[in-house]
């Protein structure tokens, strides 16, 4: 459709000059990279460049017409003479092939200029579209070099559709790491080579009409599924006793805290002469880069491990430091070791990002709503923190804290039940806000002054207008460990957000 309307607009390239526009400073203005990188909107601009390519280069004869007044396309164009156009046409393709080999050279001239570095690989392979297939560089290429270079460029968008998925199935299998590289590059070009050859090149050679109405049948079909998930999955799925899952889903949670007793210790050299770390203190490897720092109270305690399954391929260290009913400031609770020795842990891991996960509605000072953050003393106090927090690190990740349930609760109940909706025993909004506002609140206002601090609110992944989900109703089994802490099912629901932030 976009394509459509640019080719009946008077002036194409004028159109695709704003389309390309508009996408790319929306890309450059989202922070979110989910949004930014996948939202086919903040991408636009890179086909229109192509787009545009097209429309620079066509010929009068080359078989393609306008949808607009044909006198455009009578006009001659002032051509290039042959060595000069080999001379700029071998200029953009060495300038091509250095930002593309960029990322080999210094991966961190790319991370800090990736929007730059987009936009000048895609301006170039533009310009490389411009000069047309029959280009040649100074030196001559060897026809089977040439020939073999020709099929990569013809398979090159089937590899791309496929890499995709393909990054995200090992991202999600948990094997996104140079281990399983080779192999993962083998696949994508298997199958997008396979795609190409039984499916594009194929389609490619049909009329108009028929290409429509296979892309339709596509999109029709894409939607039926997107749309249907559940009732997909319970047809293929075996039928499921929820009470003993519900039952193993609590007995992971308690075998997740009972294994911090018996995990590997870090060796940080203040603790060399005392006695241990109050209460755990553990380190997980990763195949990362990164050294992280997960601290807070049970909350924290309760997410690690979701983090070490979804998050070790950002660090190659990661340090757990936690206490039961602690908070990490020191001026609002007795806690020694998460809250007094904090510097000193951070002294000794030297984090790269500290992440913060921690229950603020037991400490006396969090439980009334905020109303005066200029004098209130729980603001003071973790604006002083997240400053000495700054001292170690480059970059401290806050996480929204969840809600509590009462503490009489039986979670199992209306699964033994067989509650037909598990919705209704969801936690009123207002109930929910209660609890976690006023921390949350002096959170959120305590932070304006701290540039290496990014909050993430969790509270969008389980709650509507008029309440927050105990249960996952679909799937009929808890969100819940106990009444106070979330289970990895509920986690797993935001670990995502988290897992793009450690970065820096």
């Amino acid at each position: 459709m976009v394509l459509r309307a640019v080719a009946k607009f008077p002036r194409p390239l004028l159109l695709i000059g704003l389309i390309s526009g508009i996408s790319f400073a929306a890309q450059c203005l989202v922070t979110d990279d989910a949004v930014s990188f996948g939202f086919v909107g903040c991408r636009l601009w890179q086909f229109m460049i192509g787009t545009a390519a097209f429309y620079i280069s066509k010929a009068p004869d080359n078989g393609y017409r306008l949808l607009v007044d044909e006198e455009s396309q009578s006009e001659e164009k002032a051509e290039m003479t042959p060595i000069r156009k080999q001379v700029w046409y071998t200029l953009t393709v060495c300038a091509l092939s250095l930002v593309v080999l960029l990322p080999f050279i210094n991966e961190t001239i790319v991370k800090d200029t990736s929007v730059l570095t987009r936009l000048i690989s895609t301006f170039l392979t533009g310009i490389t579209i411009v000069f047309g297939a029959e280009a040649t560089t100074i030196l001559s290429v060897p026809p089977l070099i040439s020939s073999f270079l020709l099929y990569i460029g013809d398979i090159s968008y089937s590899v791309y559709l496929v890499h995709w998925p393909l990054v995200i199935l090992t991202k999600y299998l948990d094997i996104f790491n140079h281990y399983y590289a080779f192999p993962l590059i083998i696949a994508i070009f298997a199958l997008g080579i396979l795609q190409y050859t039984l499916f594009e090149k194929p389609l490619s050679r049909q009329s108009q009409k028929i290409i429509y109405a296979v892309i339709l049948m596509l999109n029709i079909a894409c939607i039926v599924l997107l749309q249907n998930q559940s009732a997909i999955s319970d047809a293929f799925a075996n039928p499921e006793n929820y009470l003993d899952v519900n039952e193993n889903l609590f007995t992971q949670c308690k075998n997740e805290i009972e294994s911090q007793f018996k995990c590997k210790n870090p060796n940080l050299p203040y603790l060399a002469k005392r006695k241990p770390f109050h209460s755990f203190l553990c380190q997980y490897d990763g195949t990362g880069s990164l050294t992280v720092l997960l601290t807070g109270n049970s909350y924290a305690m309760r997410m690690y491990q979701s983090l070490v399954n979804s998050g070790k391929h950002k660090f190659k260290k990661l340090i757990v430091a936690t206490a039961n009913t602690c908070v990490l400031h020191k001026k609002l609770s007795n806690c020694e070791d998460v809250g007094g020795n904090l510097h000193r842990t951070l002294a000794d891991v030297k984090p790269d990002v500290v992440i913060i996960n921690q229950r603020y509605w037991e400490i006396a000072a969090f439980k009334k709503p905020l109303t005066d953050a200029k004098n209130d003393k729980a603001v003071a106090a973790m604006r002083e923190d997240w400053a000495m927090i700054s001292n170690y690190t480059k970059k401290i990740i806050i996480i929204e804290p969840a809600g509590g349930l009462p503490k009489k609760v039986d979670l199992l109940k209306p699964i033994r039940l067989n509650e037909a909706d598990l919705s209704v025993y969801a936690v009123p909004l207002d109930k929910y806000k209660a609890e976690v506002d006023p921390g949350w609140d002096r959170v959120l206002k305590s932070v304006d002054k701290c540039p290496k601090c990014k909050t993430i609110g969790i509270r969008s992944h389980f709650c509507d207008r008029k309440s927050c989900a105990v249960y996952d109703a679909e799937r009929r089994i808890s969100l819940y460990c106990d009444p106070n802490h979330h289970a990895p099912t509920a986690v797993k629901r935001y670990m995502p957000s988290i897992v793009r932030e450690i970065k820096f």
